[in-house]
Parts: structure tokens; C-alpha cells; sequence
């Protein structure tokens, strides 16, 4: 009789006062209202599953609690300081896997991971076979492994790299590359800051490059 009413009313405040009425008339003859309930009900559940013919999905926001208020949820960083190698080209077999420039008083440490890929850089070359470590600090816009290639095929003999380890009784085992700091807005902070490094002592730098006309 439930679903009857259902189906011939049209609007769904007639359906309820018929439901209602139909429930009182059950009471009146001493049926139980738990009985009652499936029942009358089944309209309800009939147009809900016209409605959502699969069941919803509901899902609630959990509030910020205490521990989400104090606790940052970032996770910490993984990632290795200093250079390594790519596994991809020469210039991995002299990679210098470390987070500070050798053989120098002043302690300038690496704060970022880098890698024989990467560009836009100020490097540093230093020498395992001398005592001093033969250190030469320069900067390229271009890939590490690009810059290392030409100091290897430089045979001009104004440069620094090729006279030490070409005619010093040295070999190019005996070079070492490390990554000193990246990813500069400038061309000209790139150099200012190579220029800075070159304040090392006991270097290879034959001059200030760049900022060679600052010099008083």
C-alpha cells in the first residue's frame, strides 16, 4: 500500500500525509510500530535509489588540530650536498665528491646538489699530485662536462689548466672537479663571485679575470 501511494502521488506532501494516515490506521488496530517502520519507509528508500542509483562516496575534511597547528608538514631534504658524478660522460672519473673546496684555510662549503650536468656554475679544478692542490677556480653558462672538455683540448699555453697538468709532469688522473655554488640570475654575479673565490691562495688563476679593471 506504501509504494501504491508512492507511485499515484505526484506531489511528495501528499504521499507523506496518505503515509501518515495509512500508519495511524495500523496503530489503531494494534499493529506494532517497529512493524510498521520497513513498511512505510520503502517509499522513501524507492526514490532514493532512483536518485543515487549507486551509493554516494562521503568524505569529511579532518579540522586542524594541535599537532597540525605545531608540526610543519614538509618533509626533510634528502638530497646530498656537493657534486657528483652523472655516470654519462669523462668528467665523472675526476669528480670530487665533497661538500668543501680542499687543501685551503678558508672553509667554503657546498649548500646544493649538482653534478657533472649542470650549467651555469662556478667550479673549482684542483690537483691530487701536488701539495698545494693546484687550485683554479673558473665559471661557465655552460654544462661542466662541456667546460672540462675544452681545459682537455685547450693547447694554448696561456692557459693555466693545460701548463699544469700537461707539462709539469702531471696527467689528467691527477685532476680533480667540484662544483662551488649554481644557478645564478647573472652573468655578472656568476663572475663576481668567482672573482671572489679567487682570493684563495696558492691558486692557478694566472689573473682576476672579470673584474681584472676593479683591481687598483
Amino acid at each position: 500500500q506504501a509504494l501504491r501511494y508512492n507511485r499515484i502521488c505526484s506531489y511528495i506532501d501528499d504521499r507523506n500525509k496518505h503515509l501518515h494516515s495509512l500508519q495511524k490506521t495500523f496503530v489503531n488496530q494494534e499493529y506494532q510500530k517497529n512493524s510498521q517502520r520497513p513498511a512505510t519507509n520503502a517509499p522513501y528508500r524507492y526514490r532514493l535509489k532512483q536518485i543515487f542509483p549507486e551509493l554516494p562516496l562521503l568524505s569529511y575534511r579532518q579540522p586542524p588540530n594541535l599537532r597540525k597547528i605545531i608540526v610543519r608538514s614538509a618533509l626533510p631534504k634528502t638530497t646530498k650536498t656537493g657534486t657528483f658524478p652523472c655516470n654519462r660522460c669523462e668528467t665523472c672519473k675526476c669528480i670530487l665528491c665533497k661538500d668543501a673546496i680542499p687543501n685551503t684555510q678558508k672553509v667554503n662549503t657546498i649548500l646544493d646538489h649538482y653534478s657533472c650536468a649542470s650549467s651555469n656554475v662556478v667550479y673549482v679544478i684542483s690537483c691530487t699530485w701536488c701539495s698545494t692542490g693546484g687550485i683554479y677556480i673558473g665559471e661557465t653558462g655552460q654544462k661542466l662536462c662541456t667546460r672540462m672538455c675544452r681545459h682537455k683540448i685547450n693547447t694554448k699555453s696561456c692557459d693555466p689548466v693545460w701548463q699544469h697538468f700537461y707539462r709539469q709532469n702531471h696527467s689528467l688522473q691527477d685532476m680533480q672537479v667540484l662544483i662551488l655554488k649554481g644557478n645564478f640570475k647573472t652573468e655578472r654575479e656568476r663572475k663576481i663571485y668567482e672573482f671572489k673565490c679567487m682570493e684563495l691562495k696558492q691558486g692557478l688563476n694566472l689573473g682576476s679575470g672579470f673584474m681584472s679593471h676593479y683591481v687598483t
